[in-house]
């Protein structure tokens, strides 16, 4: 190979090379950028009580197990609540047989009234 076509190779990999550079500064910048905002989002100034800065995702995993625990308990009192619903059904249900029970009595009583009244005979009764 001549000088010249070396020269020019040379040349052609110092502009590859000189692009190539152009691209990763290009892509780090960016890159650098996306970090600083993604930081500035999950970055905080909350401190503990005892001015210790602390974690946001340790702060985000402690708010959901309580959360969660919450949700536990309420669900808890749903079943007791269920269970006392069901009680009450229960309940309920007797008392509307021991009414109906009361009622046949009721009207078996009434019944018999009726036939003592029937066989009352008034005008025996007068003078």
């Amino acid at each position: 190979m001549t000088e010249p076509i070396w020269v020019a190779l040379i040349v052609a990999m110092q502009g590859v090379v000189v692009a190539l550079i152009s691209k990763v500064t290009i892509d780090a910048r960016r890159t650098k950028r996306s970090t600083e905002a993604v930081k500035e989002q999950v970055a905080n100034s909350h401190v503990l009580p005892n001015g210790e800065p602390y974690n946001l995702r340790d702060n985000i995993d402690h708010n959901q197990l309580a959360v969660l625990g919450e949700i536990r308990g309420i669900r808890r009192d749903i079943g007791r609540l269920d269970q006392r619903d069901i009680e009450r059904g229960r309940e309920m249900r007797e008392l509307h047989v021991k009414i109906d029970e009361l009622g046949t009595a009721d009207r078996g009583a009434a019944d018999r009234l009726t036939n003592i009244e029937d066989t009352l005979d008034l005008r025996k009764d007068r003078p």
